[in-house]
């Protein structure tokens, strides 16, 4: 029996799969090499999902190494976000 871990994955360009999507252009002059995303989805039952795709040119450190940055990088941003204020002082 074929384990299905091992089938064959079916693979498209990634403008048939995210069909009517946009992001952000990338810097003039660049050239993407590779692409993992996170894909909010609607399931057949009309349930929200979530899919993570990847092209097959990323090893599991660098996609760890990716997700960590990122994770430091939102964290930050959320950070600079809040009010700088002690809440437990009164406002004179």
């Amino acid at each position: 029996m074929t384990d299905p871990a091992e089938a064959p994955v079916l693979a498209l360009p990634i403008g048939e799969v995210l069909t009517g999507l946009t992001v952000p252009a990338l810097p003039e002059g660049s050239q993407s090499q590779g692409v993992l995303a996170f894909v909010k989805l609607t399931e057949a039952d009309g349930s929200i999902g979530w899919s993570v795709r990847q092209t097959s040119n990323f090893d599991e450190d660098e996609v760890l190494g990716i997700l960590f940055g990122y994770t430091r990088r939102l964290e930050q941003r959320a950070a600079d976000s809040w009010d700088e204020g002690d809440p437990t002082q009164a406002d004179a």
